[in-house]
């Protein structure tokens, strides 16, 4: 019998009356396994399979997080369970092409934000994916036959997921350009952070935050295509100067994956209420970095499109 869970926006499936099957443990929302030997990505792979013999109605592999949930789930759990230099080979590889990574489970896995280290996954010959604690754990790239301990999981075997829904289509006006599912109208000046949040908060316009992993995953990867170098001022601020940070409409930013760069925010936690606030920077390839309110950047307003037809 199965039950479901729901962690936050994810509704995760496990196996009634028995929780996480031994070795593996409770990891939000999932079940993990960290091996105490290091070993090659493919012996890595065929030790993570046998442990399935040890369940009862479950598969185990090589861990994967397809999902922005599942993976900030469990980079939390790793940067408070795991030792000090970790280092573990998960379930993604590089496909046949360049720049094509899969899951084992055959999800695919993009480069770039939200998963990756923002300088990682494009080089020749590291065709076998780790997370690393030097990078909060964020995805990075390596040899496959490099020896790093393996990080194990174990899902219960669920029925194939529902059709998907049809998305409904946006119609963007005006000089407005479609990013995803919204409307945005990028900024050609640079300005500091009161001109941008009060140029954006005009008509139909809203200073740009993500509401959803989704949609600063589709921003990120539209200002890459950009290729201009540009940093963009988002709606994000510390409005304690403690590292209190916030979206713009009052919600609480988590820390680490999946918004930030894995080394910010740097501030001391001693400076005034709402001096520093969130920028998306090309040198860390658009993840969240901080910058005093009186630096000057591109912006980003979100626009209220008109409905369009569905398709």
């Amino acid at each position: 019998m199965l039950l479901s869970v729901v962690v936050g926006s994810l509704v995760i499936a496990v196996v009634a009356g028995q929780g996480c099957p031994p070795p593996f443990m409770e990891a939000g929302g999932t079940c993990l396994y960290m091996g105490e030997d290091a070993m090659t990505w493919g012996d890595a792979r065929d030790y993570c399979t046998s442990l399935a013999a040890q369940t009862t109605g479950t598969t185990s592999h090589l861990a994967t997080f397809p999902t922005c949930d599942e993976f900030a789930l469990a980079t939390y759990w790793l940067n408070i369970n795991s030792s000090p230099d970790s280092d573990l080979w998960v379930g993604a590889v590089k496909a046949s092409a360049p720049n094509n990574w899969l899951w084992v489970t055959l999800e695919d896995l993009q480069t770039g934000v939200p998963m990756w280290s923002y300088k990682e996954g494009h080089d020749d010959g590291e065709d076998c994916a780790s997370m690393s604690k030097n990078f909060r754990h964020k995805l990075s790239c390596a040899g496959c036959e490099e020896l790093k301990k393996p990080m194990c999981q174990v899902k219960p075997m669920l029925p194939p997921p529902p059709p998907a829904v049809r998305e409904t289509k946006v119609e963007c006006h005006g000089h407005h350009t479609q990013v995803g599912d919204h409307c945005y109208e990028f900024s050609d000046k640079e300005e500091h952070f009161d001109h941008f949040y009060e140029e954006c908060s005009k008509d139909d316009k809203q200073p740009f935050y993500p509401e959803t992993c989704e949609e600063f995953t589709h921003m990120a990867h539209h200002l890459e295509t950009m290729n201009d170098q540009r940093s963009y001022w988002v709606g994000a601020e510390d409005v304690s100067g403690f590292h209190d940070w916030t979206w713009s409409d009052g919600e609480n930013i988590p820390g680490g994956a999946p918004y930030w760069a894995y080394d910010q925010p740097t501030h001391e936690a001693t400076e005034a209420p709402r001096k520093y606030c969130g920028v998306m920077d090309p040198a860390q390839r658009y993840y969240l970095s901080e910058d005093d309110r009186e630096g000057r950047h591109a912006y980003i307003c979100k626009v209220s499109p008109r409905d369009g037809p569905s398709y």
